[in-house]
């Protein structure tokens, strides 16, 4: 049920440097990636052999990573890896997969198998030092600090709008909540969600700086 991601400007890597393309749909999830042994810099995001030591995916800053924290309220078994270099973190009822972009970013496909009505899970963001986020709707925004007139704050990566979607097909609207130190909840209640497996889908994308 992977489906591509809103028409927001991403960062596509070239053989020189990073580029800008017009939309995320052309970070296809499906596209090839080198196949890791057991732990994996694919495009620089580094995918964990435990998702309890964090996913870390670079940002527009040079040297800076962001740390993803998967939720960590029931055991996750190792990473099972796929050819195309998908990472996989299993629970007893919840699959956690975090796919190579082209651009240096991850999707990241929550699977609830088997859910009651309702879902809430929570991820913490890891933000290097001399960055800040900014929600704008349901998209979040990872900025540089400003430093005065000369120095001013800087997009350097930016989660698109998460999406939920039943086996059906059907949309379930998403509660997103963030508070000040960059923890994310997700939550969902509808009748729809009963007894059928529901995906969730959200992206992230570093934006270079030096565009």
């Amino acid at each position: 049920m992977r489906n591509s991601v809103g028409s927001l400007a991403i960062a596509m890597v070239t053989m020189t440097g990073i580029a800008l393309s017009p939309a995320i749909a052309a970070a296809d999830p499906d596209a090839p990636a080198p196949a890791p042994n057991s732990e994996t810099a694919s495009r620089t995001a580094i995918l964990p052999v435990f998702a309890h030591e964090g996913i870390k995916v670079r940002t527009g800053k040079p040297g800076e990573l962001l740390t993803i924290n998967l939720p960590d309220d029931a055991p996750l078994l190792p990473a099972e890896w796929s050819a195309d270099g998908e990472a996989t973190y299993r629970s007893a009822d919840t699959d956690f997969t975090v796919t190579p972009l082209v651009d240096g970013g991850e999707y990241f496909t929550i699977v609830k198998k088997n859910p009651s009505d309702s879902f809430d899970y929570n991820l913490r963001l890891g933000l290097p030092a001399g960055t800040h986020w900014l929600r704008h709707g349901t998209t979040l925004l990872i900025e540089s600090d400003g430093a005065g007139p000369d120095q001013p704050a800087l997009l350097v990566g930016m989660f698109a709008s998460p999406r939920v979607t039943t086996v059906k097909g059907t949309d379930i609207p998403l509660t997103v909540q963030i508070d000040p130190n960059g923890d994310a909840a997700f939550s969902a209640r509808s009748p729809e969600l009963v007894n059928t497996p529901v995906e969730i889908g959200f992206s992230y994308h570093p934006v270079d700086t030096t565009s």
